[in-house]
């Protein structure tokens, strides 16, 4: 997708009602200069250095999204596309099973809504779509998680909705990767 294409994504999603300020996650140190509405009073879990988790809270149309970090160093390559099939995997309900249909792996440039450059930017961002469905095939839901590699943390940005919900939700999960960045350049 090209800048470009996310201005408009971006100006059609609501703002995060209480956006005074960016949110940034302190132990990986990653900013987010857009957040959906869903997350404008985020649930934040334990937060240390070495992990967290933040979610959105409860929504009647279904949406969730959540950020969580790990302080790991996951090696250049496929290792960190086999990363986020693998996290992705332990995260979601194991009972669905036959019931989870995840996609190929796709690496796409993050920070692109930003005017960030090299030393800010969060780079290439290894991308995975899956949907789950019905035993008949019908889609229930779908979603979408990114992953980040940087100063040694993984993170982990996902939304998951019901089928009626989900082209909102995915777009909004755009607009984050879009809009996240790293809060100080790297060494």
């Amino acid at each position: 997708m090209s800048r470009m294409s996310l201005v408009p994504i971006l100006l059609a999603l609501p703002l995060v009602a209480a956006a005074d300020a960016p949110y940034t996650l302190d132990g990986p140190g990653v900013t987010f200069e857009w957040l959906p509405a869903e997350l404008s009073e985020p649930v934040e879990g334990e937060m240390t250095a070495t992990g967290g988790t933040v979610v959105s809270g409860p929504t009647s149309d279904g949406v969730e999204f959540s950020i969580r970090y790990w302080q790991e160093d996951i090696p250049v390559g496929e290792a960190r596309a086999d990363w986020i099939s693998t996290r992705l995997s332990s995260l979601l309900p194991p009972d669905l099973g036959n019931n989870l249909l995840m996609g190929n792996v796709q690496w796409i440039e993050g920070s692109q809504a930003t005017s960030c450059r090299s030393g800010t930017s969060m780079g290439l961002m290894p991308c995975i779509s899956y949907n789950i469905i019905r035993d008949s095939g019908a889609i229930l839901g779908r979603g979408r998680a990114y992953a980040s590699f940087r100063r040694g943390y993984a993170v982990l940005v996902m939304a998951t909705a019901p089928a009626p919900s989900a082209e909102y939700a995915l777009g909004a999960l755009d607009s984050m990767v879009a809009s996240m960045h790293l809060t100080e350049e790297e060494d």
